[in-house]
């Protein structure tokens, strides 16, 4: 009898460490809050946006290591619009503030404004499933004054300023998703 492997976001168990690195695919490990961490698979690129589907189908698009979108989720992000360039893109200037409005269907909120502002953290060799290495953490403090809500956003990125790792919060009920690239995706030239 073949074993089944759940990798869904939600449930238990989790995948083996040395699973990702035998599939032809590109990968992300997931979870929410504490909860057991999930591998989802590209399933499709446009544009910069990548689309990380679970074996139930649940999705999250990044862009650059920012969570755009989610599908699926108890807590969704219906939509994300950046108003000022991402600190996250390739060669992005390292200016200290940042705009953006997100939706929220099931907190009615819709054209969110959140502005941000990141501070580097330390720099450190971190192993990354098979790999190591140098990651800056940045820490993305932000504000909605609509909601008078606060909170704090974590990426890991490394001297490309390729995003590796992130602790993001999906919505003011306070959860957060965290994911590491397990197997990145490498675009071609």
């Amino acid at each position: 009898m073949t074993k089944v492997l759940d990798m869904t976001i939600s449930s238990k168990p989790a995948y083996p460490e040395d699973y990702p690195d035998k599939l032809p695919y590109a990968s992300i490990g997931a979870q929410i809050d504490n909860g057991s961490p999930s591998l989802l698979i590209l399933g499709k690129i446009v544009d910069n946006d990548l689309h990380w589907i679970s074996a139930d189908r649940e999705v999250i698009v990044t862009r650059f290591g920012r969570i755009m979108q989610t599908v699926g989720l108890p807590d969704n992000i219906d939509a994300t619009e950046l108003i000022t360039q991402d600190f996250l893109e390739p060669d992005s200037p390292r200016i200290e503030t940042f705009q953006r409005t997100i939706d929220i269907a099931k907190s009615r909120a819709f054209g969110l404004r959140i502005e941000s502002h990141i501070r580097m953290l330390d720099t450190s060799v971190q192993k990354v499933g098979s790999r190591e290495i140098l990651l800056t953490q940045i820490e993305e403090v932000c504000q909605s004054k609509e909601l008078n809500w606060q909170f704090s956003n974590q990426y890991w990125v490394d001297p490309n300023n390729y995003c590796w790792r992130s602790k993001q919060c999906l919505g003011p009920s306070g959860k957060t998703l965290s994911f590491v690239v397990t197997k990145p995706y490498l675009r071609s030239a």
